[in-house]
């Protein structure tokens, strides 16, 4: 990868194809907190509770 590409990639711009990594996909912060079955195995309260985690209290 050029260093062009390496820094679109690396500021999220652009996704390597080919299964490349960048340094923030690894990054546990990039995963998300719940996955599909997590949201399927919750009650509705639960799930509106985990949609609003981290939005700004004044759009909840």
């Amino acid at each position: 990868m050029t260093p062009a590409l390496q820094q679109f990639a690396e500021e999220g711009k652009f996704q390597p194809a080919g299964g490349g990594s960048t340094p923030s996909e690894d990054s546990e912060e990039d995963q998300p907190k719940y996955t599909a079955e997590d949201a399927n195995n919750m009650s509705d309260d639960e799930f509106i509770d985990a949609y609003k985690e981290g939005m700004p209290s004044e759009d909840c």
